[in-house]
């Protein structure tokens, strides 16, 4: 049972929901007008900004002894780790704006960006799960993106509350999280990433930089 809690939480890594966003996304009838270019674009960003950035600046903290693990599993390893990734999706949001994708794309990762800035704050007195706001701000992106195109995903939505539940199952069988810690990470995601896709927040860039 532990091995397949383990294997829940490594493909369920925080880090991995933007990209699988993304890789939902591509599949909308949408996007399907959309040049090669821009998708391309947009899944190196994620994947070279949104991942593989915050990971080396999580490998450089610890190497340099600013954080003791890792895998950060002490709450206060993940206050400074938490903060280069909200500013890492910073950017995946203005590169995103400057791919002219449609902003509630752009909106979505800055409420991926502020979500990930609140478990950074929150760390600082408590332990939150990122795992939780990690696929909270999946299903909320998936649930927004819906709602705004008008796409029929009710089958998704229902997969990824089913996956929210097994993620949530495995985190408290390893012992990582409370049940409260686990229900706030969940919510922090869903309505940061909600709160933000219809904000169109995205905008400020064109006035800003």
């Amino acid at each position: 049972m532990d091995t397949i809690a383990k294997i829940l939480s490594f493909l369920m890594f925080p880090l991995f929901m933007p990209l699988y966003g993304v890789i939902l996304l591509f599949n909308l009838e949408i996007f399907s007008f959309y040049p090669a270019f821009y998708m391309k674009g947009t899944f190196l960003t994620v994947v070279l900004l949104g991942i593989l950035v915050p990971i080396f600046s999580l490998y450089i903290l610890w190497r340099f002894g600013v954080i003791s693990d890792f895998r950060v599993y002490k709450r206060e390893d993940r206050v400074i780790p938490y903060i280069f990734t909200a500013i890492a999706y910073f950017f995946v949001s203005y590169m995103l704006y400057r791919l002219a994708m449609p902003l509630y794309v752009v909106n979505i990762a800055i409420g991926v960006a502020f979500a990930t800035l609140i478990d950074a704050i929150v760390s600082l007195k408590w332990k939150i799960s990122a795992h939780a706001t990690g696929i909270g701000g999946l299903t909320s992106a998936v649930v927004s993106i819906c709602y705004l195109t008008h796409a029929n995903a009710t089958m998704l939505i229902a997969i990824l509350f089913l996956a929210t539940g097994l993620l949530c199952a495995a985190r408290l069988w390893l012992n990582r999280h409370t049940p409260a810690q686990l229900l706030a990470g969940f919510f922090n995601g869903f309505f940061s990433v909600l709160l933000f896709s219809f904000l169109n927040f995205g905008q400020f860039f064109r006035y800003t930089l």
